[in-house]
């Protein structure tokens, strides 16, 4: 479920000028610095709580792209088409090391996309645009393309409608 301070970023957006820019969490099930991957536009440090405290995430910049963000329902056919996000970063060396060799480790980890605005402080200020799983990685010397699948498929499992109430007046 999305959850988010909505209030804060429409209210940033109405401002005559307006920083927005995206901010992704990858393996976002463990919120700690050295187990996750923090990626935005901007290289900086966001602060995010936890149940007991403040725990401070270090973004880098990797020159992050993202495709657009579409969904579909057919109501004739009851299906939904799940919303595949592609992201496309820089591969370029740090310490020895490649972002592609930390995020091989990371398949099937949970995603989750942010919108930052300027007056957002803790990541939970930010607008949540998009949870998903990271499903495919293909990388070479200069870029990595990452692949994410929306989770709604994992709640939806039972056919709609469940039951067939009738055409009477005492339903």
């Amino acid at each position: 479920m999305i959850t988010t301070n909505v209030d804060k970023f429409i209210q940033d957006t109405k401002l005559k000028q307006t920083s927005v820019y995206p901010v992704v969490v990858i393996n976002s099930n463990k919120m700690l610095e050295n187990e996750s991957i923090n990626i935005s536009t901007v290289r900086e440090s966001i602060k995010t709580t936890s149940e007991d405290d403040s725990v401070l995430l270090n973004f880098q910049d990797y020159n992050l792209k993202i495709s657009n963000i579409k969904e579909s329902i057919d109501i004739k056919n009851r299906t939904i088409k799940i919303s595949n996000l592609n992201l496309t970063l820089s591969n370029y060396e740090v310490d020895g090391s490649r972002l592609s060799d930390r995020l091989q480790a990371l398949i099937n980890s949970n995603v989750i996309v942010y919108y930052k605005t300027q007056s957002c402080v803790t990541l939970e200020d930010c607008l949540q645009i998009y949870v998903g799983a990271l499903r495919k990685i293909d990388f070479d010397r200069d870029k990595v393309k990452l692949q994410l699948e929306d989770n709604t498929q994992g709640r939806f499992n039972k056919k709609v409608p469940i039951a067939n109430l009738g055409n009477s007046d005492s339903i």
